[in-house]
Protein backbone atom coordinates (compact mmCIF):
# COMPACT_ATOMS: atom_id res chain seq x y z
CA UNK A 1 0.00 0.00 0.00
CA UNK A 2 2.82 2.14 0.77
CA UNK A 3 4.42 2.10 -2.98
CA UNK A 4 0.32 3.15 -4.25
CA UNK A 5 0.56 5.91 -2.35
CA UNK A 6 4.07 7.32 -2.73
CA UNK A 7 3.25 6.71 -6.57
CA UNK A 8 -0.24 7.68 -6.69
CA UNK A 9 0.45 10.45 -9.55
CA UNK A 10 2.47 7.92 -11.27
CA UNK A 11 -0.65 4.94 -11.42
CA UNK A 12 -2.91 7.59 -12.29
CA UNK A 13 -1.24 9.43 -15.16
CA UNK A 14 -0.49 5.63 -15.90
CA UNK A 15 -4.19 4.98 -16.19
CA UNK A 16 -5.14 8.18 -17.87
CA UNK A 17 -2.73 6.88 -20.64
CA UNK A 18 -4.21 3.43 -21.03
CA UNK A 19 -8.01 4.85 -21.23
CA UNK A 20 -6.84 7.57 -23.67
CA UNK A 21 -5.31 5.21 -25.52
CA UNK A 22 -8.45 2.81 -25.40
CA UNK A 23 -10.80 5.02 -25.60
CA UNK A 24 -10.13 8.58 -27.27
CA UNK A 25 -6.91 8.66 -29.01
CA UNK A 26 -3.68 6.55 -30.58
CA UNK A 27 -0.92 7.18 -31.98
CA UNK A 28 0.47 5.31 -34.76
CA UNK A 29 4.05 5.35 -36.90
CA UNK A 30 3.65 5.12 -40.57
CA UNK A 31 6.51 2.38 -41.88
CA UNK A 32 5.72 1.54 -45.51
CA UNK A 33 4.66 3.72 -48.70
CA UNK A 34 1.15 2.27 -49.36
CA UNK A 35 -0.38 5.64 -48.17
CA UNK A 36 2.35 7.78 -50.15
CA UNK A 37 1.05 11.00 -51.91
CA UNK A 38 -1.25 11.52 -48.29
CA UNK A 39 1.19 9.52 -45.74
CA UNK A 40 4.89 8.86 -45.66
CA UNK A 41 7.08 6.47 -44.21
CA UNK A 42 8.24 8.46 -40.43
CA UNK A 43 5.17 9.85 -40.13
CA UNK A 44 3.60 9.88 -36.45
CA UNK A 45 -0.36 9.83 -36.95
CA UNK A 46 -2.99 10.26 -34.55
CA UNK A 47 -6.60 8.10 -34.67
CA UNK A 48 -9.69 9.32 -33.24
CA UNK A 49 -11.61 6.33 -31.24
CA UNK A 50 -14.09 8.88 -30.81
CA UNK A 51 -14.73 9.70 -34.41
CA UNK A 52 -16.58 5.72 -34.73
CA UNK A 53 -17.01 5.88 -31.30
CA UNK A 54 -14.97 3.94 -28.61
CA UNK A 55 -15.52 0.56 -27.95
CA UNK A 56 -14.26 -2.08 -25.31
CA UNK A 57 -10.25 -2.90 -26.57
CA UNK A 58 -9.16 -6.54 -27.15
CA UNK A 59 -5.83 -6.31 -25.70
CA UNK A 60 -3.60 -4.68 -22.93
CA UNK A 61 -1.02 -2.75 -24.12
CA UNK A 62 1.53 -0.52 -22.87
CA UNK A 63 0.58 3.00 -23.73
CA UNK A 64 1.64 4.13 -27.03
CA UNK A 65 3.75 1.34 -27.62
CA UNK A 66 3.24 -1.02 -30.28
CA UNK A 67 5.75 -4.04 -29.17
CA UNK A 68 5.07 -7.70 -28.61
CA UNK A 69 8.40 -9.42 -27.23
CA UNK A 70 9.64 -11.11 -24.32
CA UNK A 71 9.92 -8.13 -22.32
CA UNK A 72 6.95 -5.90 -23.22
CA UNK A 73 4.61 -8.54 -23.59
CA UNK A 74 1.10 -7.82 -24.69
CA UNK A 75 -1.48 -9.51 -22.87
CA UNK A 76 -5.05 -10.64 -24.20
CA UNK A 77 -7.97 -9.76 -22.28
CA UNK A 78 -9.46 -12.87 -22.57
CA UNK A 79 -12.62 -12.51 -20.49
CA UNK A 80 -13.89 -9.56 -22.79
CA UNK A 81 -13.10 -10.63 -25.95
CA UNK A 82 -16.51 -11.71 -27.35
CA UNK A 83 -17.71 -8.35 -25.85
CA UNK A 84 -14.75 -6.80 -28.48
CA UNK A 85 -16.18 -9.23 -30.79
CA UNK A 86 -19.68 -8.00 -30.81
CA UNK A 87 -18.03 -4.82 -31.60
CA UNK A 88 -20.07 -2.40 -29.48
CA UNK A 89 -20.00 0.82 -29.63
CA UNK A 90 -20.94 4.02 -28.45
CA UNK A 91 -22.97 6.09 -31.44
CA UNK A 92 -20.76 8.63 -32.14
CA UNK A 93 -20.20 8.56 -35.93
CA UNK A 94 -20.03 6.19 -38.75
CA UNK A 95 -17.05 5.81 -41.03
CA UNK A 96 -17.27 7.86 -44.29
CA UNK A 97 -16.20 7.24 -48.01
CA UNK A 98 -12.25 8.26 -48.34
CA UNK A 99 -12.24 8.61 -44.66
CA UNK A 100 -8.28 7.24 -43.76
CA UNK A 101 -8.65 4.46 -41.19
CA UNK A 102 -6.92 2.03 -38.98
CA UNK A 103 -8.08 -1.53 -38.58
CA UNK A 104 -6.47 -4.92 -37.73
CA UNK A 105 -4.85 -6.81 -40.82
CA UNK A 106 -7.38 -9.12 -42.49
CA UNK A 107 -6.27 -12.86 -42.57
CA UNK A 108 -4.81 -12.84 -39.44
CA UNK A 109 -5.38 -15.25 -36.68
CA UNK A 110 -8.78 -14.31 -34.96
CA UNK A 111 -6.94 -14.72 -31.72
CA UNK A 112 -3.77 -12.56 -32.34
CA UNK A 113 -5.24 -10.21 -34.89
CA UNK A 114 -4.85 -7.62 -32.32
CA UNK A 115 -1.09 -8.18 -31.77
CA UNK A 116 -0.21 -6.77 -35.07
CA UNK A 117 0.13 -3.34 -35.99
CA UNK A 118 -2.57 -1.98 -37.48
CA UNK A 119 -2.78 -1.11 -41.29
CA UNK A 120 -3.86 2.37 -42.07
CA UNK A 121 -5.86 2.71 -45.61
CA UNK A 122 -8.36 4.97 -47.55
CA UNK A 123 -12.11 3.66 -46.83
CA UNK A 124 -13.37 3.83 -50.34
CA UNK A 125 -16.05 1.33 -49.81
CA UNK A 126 -19.04 1.08 -47.14
CA UNK A 127 -21.70 -1.34 -46.35
CA UNK A 128 -24.63 -1.57 -49.25
CA UNK A 129 -22.25 0.22 -51.60
CA UNK A 130 -21.21 -1.47 -55.47
CA UNK A 131 -17.51 -1.94 -56.17
CA UNK A 132 -15.37 -2.41 -59.39
CA UNK A 133 -12.15 -1.09 -60.99
CA UNK A 134 -11.88 -0.45 -64.63
CA UNK A 135 -8.34 -0.04 -65.96
CA UNK A 136 -7.24 1.52 -63.03
CA UNK A 137 -10.19 4.04 -62.48
CA UNK A 138 -12.41 2.79 -58.89
CA UNK A 139 -15.79 3.19 -59.57
CA UNK A 140 -18.46 3.42 -56.54
CA UNK A 141 -22.41 3.29 -56.64
CA UNK A 142 -21.20 3.54 -60.34
CA UNK A 143 -19.69 6.74 -60.08
CA UNK A 144 -15.87 7.56 -60.17
CA UNK A 145 -13.93 8.01 -57.24
CA UNK A 146 -12.57 11.21 -56.67
CA UNK A 147 -9.26 10.50 -54.45
CA UNK A 148 -6.30 11.58 -56.57
CA UNK A 149 -3.97 7.92 -56.52
CA UNK A 150 -0.71 8.50 -56.58
CA UNK A 151 -0.03 5.99 -59.84
CA UNK A 152 2.96 5.02 -62.25
CA UNK A 153 3.24 6.42 -65.74
CA UNK A 154 5.18 5.47 -68.91
CA UNK A 155 6.50 8.42 -70.41
CA UNK A 156 8.66 8.86 -73.88
CA UNK A 157 10.92 11.85 -74.05
CA UNK A 158 12.29 13.14 -77.35
CA UNK A 159 15.75 13.22 -75.55
CA UNK A 160 16.29 11.23 -72.48
CA UNK A 161 18.25 14.19 -71.36
CA UNK A 162 14.70 15.84 -70.69
CA UNK A 163 14.05 14.02 -68.07
CA UNK A 164 16.06 16.07 -66.10
CA UNK A 165 12.53 18.68 -66.33
CA UNK A 166 10.51 16.55 -64.22
CA UNK A 167 10.29 17.06 -61.01
CA UNK A 168 9.01 13.85 -60.09
CA UNK A 169 11.35 10.83 -59.02
CA UNK A 170 12.14 9.14 -62.20
CA UNK A 171 13.20 5.50 -63.10
CA UNK A 172 14.83 4.73 -66.42
CA UNK A 173 12.68 1.98 -68.55
CA UNK A 174 14.46 1.72 -72.04
CA UNK A 175 17.75 3.73 -72.66
CA UNK A 176 17.13 3.28 -76.12
CA UNK A 177 13.35 4.46 -76.41
CA UNK A 178 13.89 7.00 -74.11
CA UNK A 179 11.64 5.73 -71.96
CA UNK A 180 10.95 6.28 -68.44
CA UNK A 181 8.73 6.07 -65.83
CA UNK A 182 7.61 8.08 -62.95
CA UNK A 183 5.17 7.90 -60.20
CA UNK A 184 3.27 10.78 -59.74
CA UNK A 185 -1.01 12.19 -59.13
CA UNK A 186 -3.17 13.00 -61.62
CA UNK A 187 -2.99 16.98 -60.91
CA UNK A 188 0.96 16.51 -61.71
CA UNK A 189 0.39 13.87 -64.82
CA UNK A 190 -2.03 16.99 -66.48
CA UNK A 191 1.15 19.45 -66.00
CA UNK A 192 3.09 17.83 -68.08
CA UNK A 193 1.10 16.20 -70.92
CA UNK A 194 1.54 20.01 -73.34
CA UNK A 195 5.25 19.83 -72.54
CA UNK A 196 6.88 20.03 -76.29
CA UNK A 197 9.52 17.24 -75.22
CA UNK A 198 7.20 14.52 -74.34
CA UNK A 199 6.03 12.18 -77.16
CA UNK A 200 4.22 10.19 -75.05
CA UNK A 201 2.43 9.65 -71.69
CA UNK A 202 0.02 7.05 -70.72
CA UNK A 203 -1.00 5.33 -67.26
CA UNK A 204 0.82 1.77 -66.61
CA UNK A 205 -1.75 -0.55 -66.35
CA UNK A 206 -2.32 -4.66 -66.16
CA UNK A 207 -4.73 -5.69 -68.85
CA UNK A 208 -7.97 -6.79 -68.70
CA UNK A 209 -7.24 -10.19 -69.80
CA UNK A 210 -4.23 -10.51 -67.28
CA UNK A 211 -5.89 -12.79 -64.28
CA UNK A 212 -3.66 -12.56 -60.84
CA UNK A 213 -5.08 -15.01 -58.67
CA UNK A 214 -3.84 -13.14 -55.93
CA UNK A 215 -6.20 -9.95 -56.48
CA UNK A 216 -9.68 -10.94 -54.78
CA UNK A 217 -12.15 -12.68 -55.86
CA UNK A 218 -9.06 -14.91 -56.83
CA UNK A 219 -11.02 -16.99 -59.59
CA UNK A 220 -11.03 -17.80 -62.97
CA UNK A 221 -14.74 -17.29 -62.84
CA UNK A 222 -14.91 -13.56 -62.26
CA UNK A 223 -10.75 -12.55 -63.60
CA UNK A 224 -9.58 -9.70 -61.58
CA UNK A 225 -6.01 -8.10 -61.22
CA UNK A 226 -4.83 -5.07 -59.65
CA UNK A 227 -6.22 -1.84 -61.68
CA UNK A 228 -9.82 -4.75 -62.72
CA UNK A 229 -12.33 -5.80 -60.30
CA UNK A 230 -15.72 -6.79 -61.45
CA UNK A 231 -18.46 -5.23 -59.95
CA UNK A 232 -19.79 -6.31 -56.59
CA UNK A 233 -21.59 -5.58 -53.32
CA UNK A 234 -20.08 -4.76 -50.17
CA UNK A 235 -22.75 -6.50 -47.30
CA UNK A 236 -24.62 -4.72 -44.98
CA UNK A 237 -26.06 -6.19 -41.59
CA UNK A 238 -29.23 -8.14 -43.08
CA UNK A 239 -28.68 -7.75 -46.05
CA UNK A 240 -29.35 -11.25 -48.05
CA UNK A 241 -27.61 -12.83 -51.14
CA UNK A 242 -28.64 -15.45 -53.25
CA UNK A 243 -26.06 -18.68 -52.78
CA UNK A 244 -24.59 -18.57 -56.56
CA UNK A 245 -21.16 -18.85 -58.46
CA UNK A 246 -20.84 -15.19 -58.28
CA UNK A 247 -21.92 -14.56 -54.47
CA UNK A 248 -19.91 -17.39 -53.74
CA UNK A 249 -16.45 -16.05 -55.46
CA UNK A 250 -17.18 -12.77 -53.73
CA UNK A 251 -18.57 -13.61 -50.48
CA UNK A 252 -17.07 -16.88 -49.48
CA UNK A 253 -14.23 -16.17 -47.87
CA UNK A 254 -15.49 -13.22 -45.46
CA UNK A 255 -18.36 -15.63 -44.66
CA UNK A 256 -16.18 -18.55 -43.28
CA UNK A 257 -13.49 -16.12 -42.02
CA UNK A 258 -15.70 -13.45 -40.08
CA UNK A 259 -19.50 -14.59 -40.04
CA UNK A 260 -18.83 -17.80 -37.82
CA UNK A 261 -20.58 -20.25 -40.36
CA UNK A 262 -18.80 -22.97 -43.11
CA UNK A 263 -19.75 -21.82 -46.34
CA UNK A 264 -19.21 -24.65 -49.31
CA UNK A 265 -20.23 -25.61 -52.66
CA UNK A 266 -21.02 -29.03 -52.92
CA UNK A 267 -19.56 -31.03 -56.47
CA UNK A 268 -23.29 -30.88 -57.41
CA UNK A 269 -23.54 -27.11 -57.85
CA UNK A 270 -25.70 -26.95 -54.58
CA UNK A 271 -24.41 -24.78 -51.53
CA UNK A 272 -24.19 -26.06 -47.85
CA UNK A 273 -23.99 -23.44 -44.95
CA UNK A 274 -22.63 -25.75 -41.73
CA UNK A 275 -23.30 -28.52 -43.74
CA UNK A 276 -27.16 -28.10 -44.62
CA UNK A 277 -28.31 -27.33 -48.08
CA UNK A 278 -29.08 -23.44 -48.37
CA UNK A 279 -30.04 -21.66 -51.26
CA UNK A 280 -29.48 -17.98 -49.09
CA UNK A 281 -27.25 -16.07 -46.76
CA UNK A 282 -28.09 -12.89 -44.79
CA UNK A 283 -24.82 -11.34 -43.19
CA UNK A 284 -24.74 -10.42 -39.66
CA UNK A 285 -21.86 -7.71 -39.80
CA UNK A 286 -21.13 -4.62 -41.81
CA UNK A 287 -17.94 -4.40 -44.20
CA UNK A 288 -15.83 -2.27 -45.73
CA UNK A 289 -13.06 -1.66 -48.68
CA UNK A 290 -10.19 -0.15 -48.38
CA UNK A 291 -6.99 1.13 -51.03
CA UNK A 292 -3.88 2.96 -50.60
CA UNK A 293 -2.92 5.63 -51.89
CA UNK A 294 -0.10 4.94 -53.40
CA UNK A 295 -2.38 2.71 -55.67
CA UNK A 296 0.43 0.36 -57.61
CA UNK A 297 2.42 -0.09 -54.25
CA UNK A 298 -0.37 -1.03 -51.86
CA UNK A 299 -1.39 -3.91 -50.94
CA UNK A 300 -5.05 -3.10 -49.69
CA UNK A 301 -8.40 -4.69 -50.42
CA UNK A 302 -7.86 -5.35 -53.77
CA UNK A 303 -5.43 -8.26 -52.54
CA UNK A 304 -7.27 -9.50 -49.73
CA UNK A 305 -10.71 -8.08 -50.20
CA UNK A 306 -13.35 -6.70 -47.63
CA UNK A 307 -13.15 -7.01 -43.76
CA UNK A 308 -15.87 -6.31 -41.06
CA UNK A 309 -16.85 -3.03 -38.61
CA UNK A 310 -15.46 -4.95 -35.53
CA UNK A 311 -11.63 -4.51 -37.47
CA UNK A 312 -11.62 -0.87 -37.43
CA UNK A 313 -9.97 0.78 -34.62
CA UNK A 314 -10.54 4.88 -36.13
CA UNK A 315 -10.13 7.59 -38.09
CA UNK A 316 -6.91 8.77 -38.87
CA UNK A 317 -7.17 12.88 -38.53
CA UNK A 318 -4.00 14.40 -38.09
CA UNK A 319 -0.03 13.74 -39.03
CA UNK A 320 1.57 14.80 -35.11
CA UNK A 321 5.09 14.63 -36.25
CA UNK A 322 7.51 13.30 -39.27
CA UNK A 323 10.78 12.07 -39.34
CA UNK A 324 12.77 10.37 -41.85
CA UNK A 325 16.50 11.38 -42.33
CA UNK A 326 15.35 14.83 -40.75
CA UNK A 327 12.49 16.24 -38.91
CA UNK A 328 9.88 17.24 -41.65
CA UNK A 329 8.58 20.31 -40.17
CA UNK A 330 6.09 21.42 -43.13
CA UNK A 331 4.03 18.01 -42.01
CA UNK A 332 4.06 18.09 -38.17
CA UNK A 333 0.25 19.03 -37.23
CA UNK A 334 -1.02 18.42 -40.78
CA UNK A 335 -5.09 17.53 -40.33
CA UNK A 336 -6.42 14.57 -42.40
Amino acid sequence: MKYLKRYKFVWIALATLIFIRWFIVDNYFISSGSMRGTLIEGDYVLVSKLSYGPRLPKVIKIPFIDYDGPILRVINWHPFLSIHDSNIRLPFGKVNRNDIIAFDPPHMSPDRVSLYIPFIKRCVGIPGDSIKIVDGKLFVNQIQNSSNYKKDYLITLNDLNDANKITNRIQVVDKNRKLIKISAKEYEVEKLKNEDYILDLREELQSKDYVDFDVFPYSSEFPSNRDNVSEFRLPSKGMSVILNPASFSYYSEAINLYEGVTLARHKDGSFLINGATATHYTFTQNYYFAIGDNWDYSVDSRFWGMFPEKFIHGKVTMIWFSRNDKIEWSRIFTRL
